[in-house]
């Protein structure tokens, strides 16, 4: 594998890390494996590349955006967790509810 595809799965972690929000981790995910993505730019590199090194490049790339994808989605479930903790803390469902008595005039 070289260099330049090895420095993909690091480079993202390190941005999903950084992300604190879903919006944010989509713009990761954009960036990396959406239509003008890192990952993406390197699988239409496939036509430049020699027809025997195509298997193992293949191989390759498609390992790193597997890796890419779990970061991300692993990224987005602590994401999720973060917010359901700090909502439920916010809110006791076990309280007895209350009850609003309007009239229409």
């Amino acid at each position: 594998m070289s260099e330049d595809l090895k420095d993909i799965p690091r480079t993202a972690t390190k941005e999903a890390e950084q992300a604190h929000s879903e919006e944010e981790l989509y713009s990761v995910k954009s960036r990396f494996l959406g239509r003008k993505g890192i990952v993406t730019q390197q699988l239409k590199r496939m036509g430049e590349i020699p027809k025997e090194q195509r298997p193992a490049f293949g191989k390759d790339i498609h390992s790193v955006k597997t890796e890419v994808e779990d970061v991300i989605e692993r990224r987005l479930e602590a994401i999720r967790r973060q917010a359901l903790e700090s909502s439920t803390t916010d809110f006791d469902v076990t309280l007895p509810g209350t009850v609003s008595y309007t009239h229409l005039t």
